[in-house]
């Protein structure tokens, strides 16, 4: 599945990849829907206009991810909001054990998300993520998200990396779409990014179930 004589870089998404997007749909799908009609008194067709179709027409852009455009649109602090609901943010099976072989062998460990700078560090006090990698990038950082050309050219530039060695992870496909498409040379999508949905399958790539499927391979291949 892996070649790993030929990985430098483990770049890693979070949400649905190292962790459980229970967390961000219970709230963006479950919590959100159900809380501006109680607090804000949202009419069924106030949550359409106000929220339902902006998600819809905004996703894949950087607003999508933004938690300041949600603050400022919906006029209420998300990331309070957010921080309430932090019980439910856990990791995704496999993950620290993968993390840890992987360092190991000497892989260098960049977690490359959409998410916002405010949710990554709500997601790194609770499980203290920065332990397990080397850095973290967030598309805000570059003004643009993984879906665009930019984001993979800054991303190798700031971080001196040889995209065509290094490996990536997503639950996206049009973000493994994208990845692939601007020169990384391994992408991998993860297919059971919800522990409480139905797997998704991906139509052009490689697929794992977790972090665990790939461990035997990577200490096979560093004699670990």
């Amino acid at each position: 599945m892996i070649d790993w004589n030929r990985i430098d870089t483990l770049l890693l998404d979070m949400d649905g990849t190292l962790l459980d997007l229970h967390f961000d749909d219970h709230f963006w799908l479950q919590f959100m829907p159900t809380f501006l009609p109680e607090a804000h008194a949202y009419s069924p067709e106030r949550l359409d206009i106000e929220f339902h179709t902006p998600m819809r027409t905004t996703r894949g852009t950087l607003d999508w991810y933004c938690v300041d455009h949600w603050t400022e649109h919906l006029s209420m602090p998300v990331m309070d909001a957010m921080a309430r609901h932090r019980h439910l943010i856990r990791w995704r099976p496999g993950s620290t054990d993968f993390l840890r072989l992987a360092r190991k062998a000497g892989l260098k460990l960049l977690i490359a998300t959409n998410a916002h700078r405010a949710v990554w560090q709500l997601k790194a006090d609770t499980l203290d993520l920065i332990h397990f990698v080397d850095g973290v990038v967030s598309s805000h950082d570059y003004g643009q998200p993984k879906e665009a050309e930019h984001f993979w050219q800054s991303l190798a530039r700031e971080q001196s990396l040889d995209l065509s060695r290094c490996a990536f992870f997503d639950d996206s496909e049009a973000v493994l779409d994208s990845a692939h498409r601007h020169g990384v040379g391994t992408v991998v999508g993860i297919d059971h990014p919800n522990s409480y949905r139905d797997p998704r399958q991906f139509n052009a790539h490689v697929q794992i179930r977790d972090f665990s499927d790939l461990a035997p391979s990577l200490r096979l291949a560093h004699g670990g």
